[in-house]
């Protein structure tokens, strides 16, 4: 195969878990086209959309792989640090539980801004199927 000429790469799925995928592979010079049952979010009119998710809990590992493919300081600019989980017992008894030692914590952020900055600015063919 003439090594200037980029494979290309399918992906099925749309989620954090697809494009973080896409951008490792694009990062390596495969072409990527990504399918998706949904409309694409990067598009204004589908924005109103991605609203109804709730936030995702972003821990080390998650800030490792955002780095890989350089954006680990553009979303933890809005991520918000969480530093236990509030327990609710059947009782109505309340109790915090750290997720980690003193000044550890693990953060807060948007899933659908997430999602669109792992969309952004890199060459993919998005694909909307409606499978």
């Amino acid at each position: 195969m003439d090594q200037d000429v980029k494979q290309t790469v399918a992906i099925v799925g749309a989620g954090l878990v697809g494009c973080l995928q896409a951008c490792y592979l694009a990062e390596r010079g495969y072409a990527v086209n990504i399918y998706e049952k949904r409309s694409d979010t990067r598009k204004k009119e589908n924005q109103q959309l991605t609203r109804i998710s709730i936030n995702l809990a972003l821990s080390t590992r998650g800030i490792e792989a955002l780095k890989e493919v350089g954006l680990a300081e553009t979303v933890l600019q809005r991520a918000i640090p969480m530093r236990a989980r509030m327990i609710h017992e059947l009782d109505g008894a309340c109790w915090s539980y750290a997720y980690g030692t003193k000044g550890q914590h693990i953060n807060s952020v948007e899933r659908a801004r997430l999602n669109q900055l792992l969309l952004a600015g890199r060459k993919f063919l998005y694909l909307s199927s409606g499978f």
